[in-house]
């Protein structure tokens, strides 16, 4: 992993595994469900073009399916319900930050454009995978940096995630 800078995306969905015993005239075929969790560090490399992430000018896209297939191809599993595995991702500040400019870096010519994406590959991630304001930060640090203008944007990013919480944490304490 390139300066030791990665994302950590934690995925948890139900897996089949079998087992097959043969004994005299009789075939047993033994399935077991269960739930699994795996955690996979995912640089800027993985997160441009790999296994569990595409990365495009408009942000960065991670399927169920895709992050199911290679936790159950490490363990010789089936993933059962892909659609319910459930996926997000975590990292400083930092990271964040330097993982989506790596990613944007291989996809993208020309500072501006690299900026444009890595702060789309933020925003695509912070939209479905997270439940901190961390990806939006880095945004914004990334578009203080480089001058790129889009802070009013990220800001308003900020609000409607903050009018979210709030209202989560409403939704809660009135269920107290």
């Amino acid at each position: 992993m390139s300066d030791d800078h990665e994302l950590t995306l934690t995925a948890t969905g139900e897996v089949r595994t079998a087992s097959v015993t043969e004994a005299d005239d009789m075939t047993v075929t033994q399935a077991v469900v269960q739930e699994v969790t795996a955690e996979i560090p995912i640089d800027g490399d993985r997160l441009c073009n790999s296994d569990v992430a595409t990365t495009h000018r408009q942000g960065t896209a991670i399927t169920g399916r895709d992050v199911a297939d290679v936790v159950c191809e490490t363990i010789d599993a089936e993933p059962v319900d892909v659609d319910e595995w459930e996926i997000t991702l975590s990292a400083s500040l930092d990271d964040w930050q330097k993982v989506a400019l790596e990613a944007a870096d291989q996809k993208r010519n020309g500072t501006s454009r690299k900026v444009t994406t890595a702060i789309e590959i933020l925003i695509s991630l912070h939209e479905k995978f997270t439940e901190t304001d961390r990806p939006i930060l880095a945004a914004l640090n990334i578009d203080g940096t480089y001058d790129h203008g889009r802070r009013d944007d990220l800001i308003s990013e900020l609000d409607s995630v903050g009018n979210v919480l709030q209202a989560k944490t409403e939704e809660v304490s009135a269920d107290v």
